[in-house]
């Protein structure tokens, strides 16, 4: 390199090996490196800071959505008509309630397909308990889909949020009754299974009639509309009870016939 000072060159350092003057360019050189480094750290820092941020905004999403949960199911077993003023601003306590619910449903559909076919079958998890699982969600959309087809058909001002979360809201007690009738048969009550069709009957007849008797409505009678859901939903339900049985027996068909 040439020394800025006298012109001859140099070798690289502080100073120049002919005049002793300062180099300038080398700490700014020297100094690039360093630069260079800070900026690296920094980046690294705003991309962790980042990533934690979006950690923790979702683990307090959780506990809010949790939390919010809690108080709308505590809410509505203690006071079921209080369904009438949920809206959808609740859609997502809703929503849980409705899958829960289906879980549950799922769940004692595959227990009681393993109780019965122990002996002759074995049932897999796939068609006990997850096919039900999601014929149980589709059900609960089909419906919640018709009694948002039967409002604007009597002219009632709601939005499909509002019915989604109202259906959850008013599925909450059928839940607890479903959960009951669990108990009760564990002890071997005759009566129990009352109370799983009692609440099998809840989104398939009452949820949509209590969402549709709400407040007044200005169009099509809302009798014939109901008439219509029901006949509809029943249909619905029907087949997808058609579809649990048959994948039930259809196993024990095949596990008869596999030893011939």
């Amino acid at each position: 390199m040439l020394c800025p000072s006298c012109g001859q060159e140099t070798e690289k350092g502080k100073f120049c090996t002919n005049c002793g003057a300062l180099l300038a360019d080398e700490p700014a050189a020297s100094a690039e490196p360093e630069e260079n480094k800070e900026q690296e750290i920094h980046h690294e820092q705003a991309h962790s800071g980042a990533s934690q941020k979006k950690e923790n905004d979702f683990t307090a999403t959780v506990k809010k959505e949790s939390a919010n949960f809690g108080a709308f199911f505590i809410r509505l077993i203690k006071a079921p008509s209080k369904a009438k003023n949920i809206t959808g601003h609740e859609l997502v306590p809703g929503v849980i309630t409705m899958v829960l619910f289906s879980v549950l449903i799922a769940l004692g559909t595959y227990l009681v397909m393993m109780q019965i076919g122990s002996m002759f079958m074995t049932v897999n998890f796939l068609d006990g308990f997850i096919l039900p699982l999601l014929q149980f969600l589709v059900l609960f959309v089909i419906v919640s889909g018709l009694t948002f087809a039967a409002s604007k058909l009597t002219a009632q001002s709601l939005t499909i949020y509002d019915v989604l979360a109202k259906t959850g809201a008013y599925t909450v007690p059928y839940m607890f009754i479903y959960v009951l009738g669990i108990l009760l048969s564990l002890i071997n009550l005759p009566f129990a299974g009352t109370f799983f069709f009692v609440s099998l009957l809840g989104p398939i007849l009452f949820i949509p009639t209590l969402i549709l008797l709400e407040k007044p409505a200005k169009g099509y009678d809302r009798i014939y509309v109901l008439i219509g859901l029901y006949l509809v939903s029943f249909i619905l339900s029907g087949l997808l009870l058609q579809n649990v049985v048959g994948t039930f027996f259809g196993g024990f068909m095949d596990s008869i016939f596999s030893g011939f």
